[in-house]
């Protein structure tokens, strides 16, 4: 599934005033682990120097985790990775699991914009420039 290349964004300011800004958010590419069970995108958002990876675990053997009372949406499947920050969990009422995605074989690496991936049968692991990222598996989820 590939989502709008432009989209409007609205910003709460100070109480209840609010103001609308332009987010240029556009696909660079995907791809998913050999099971299909981790599908991930990469997305440039307003410049070329700030990239952003998503990946969703679709079936996981571990509860998920509790999802904060600011999320409406679904919680503690999918996971985000900056090209420049920690690694986060996502609240989300979509997906971007696609199963035209190019499959990652086990033992080969992605290279994104900032963003390095690992997959092995046990575990995907991703990797930003700083050292955050994340590790993904049907039996755990962790960021660092």
């Amino acid at each position: 599934m590939r989502f709008a290349l432009l989209v409007l964004a609205c910003l709460t300011l100070a109480g209840s005033q609010t103001a609308s800004a332009q987010v240029s958010i556009a696909p660079l590419g995907g791809f998913r682990t050999p099971s299909g069970n981790i599908h991930c995108e990469e997305w440039q958002i307003d410049a070329p120097r700030k990239t952003e990876l998503r990946c969703d675990v679709i079936e996981s053997n571990v509860p998920r985790k509790r999802r904060p009372a600011s999320c409406e949406l679904d919680y503690g499947f999918a996971f985000m990775l900056s090209s420049h920050r920690r690694a986060w969990m996502l609240c989300a009422g979509d997906t971007v699991a696609d199963p035209a995605h190019t499959v990652l074989p086990y033992g080969k690496t992605w290279r994104g914009t900032g963003i390095t991936c690992e997959t092995s049968a046990a575990r995907l692991r991703c990797v930003n420039t700083d050292g955050h990222g994340f590790e993904l598996s049907r039996r755990g989820q962790r960021t660092f």
